[in-house]
């Protein structure tokens, strides 16, 4: 199955990729823009399951009685992106947990 940008024809702009696995925590600004990459990220997936919704719905309403065949692909899609495609704090991310 093709992934989301694939299929929609959608592309992303670049932005400061920092990951958590990247900062170093007694860098203020760092840390400030690995929350906002992870943020980010987490909004731009909603957003993608959110298109799959709008895409599912209209192919529902168009085909009708066919719609189980004709869209079954999105449904999928959609059901796979429900399980991955949600909003998370970043708070548990920053958690630095010495033992």
């Amino acid at each position: 199955m093709p992934s989301f940008p694939d299929v929609f024809g959608y592309e992303r702009p670049e932005h400061i990729k920092r990951t958590y696995d990247q900062v170093d925590f007694n860098d203020r600004a760092q840390i400030e823009e690995a929350r906002k990459y992870y943020i980010r990220e987490g909004w731009i997936r909603v957003m993608q399951a959110r298109i799959v919704r709008d895409k599912l719905q209209e192919c529902y309403r168009r085909e009708g009685v066919n719609h189980y065949e004709n869209c079954r692909e999105l449904a999928e899609m959609y059901f796979k992106m429900l399980k991955t495609h949600r909003v998370t704090g970043y708070k548990a991310q920053e958690r630095i947990i010495d033992y």
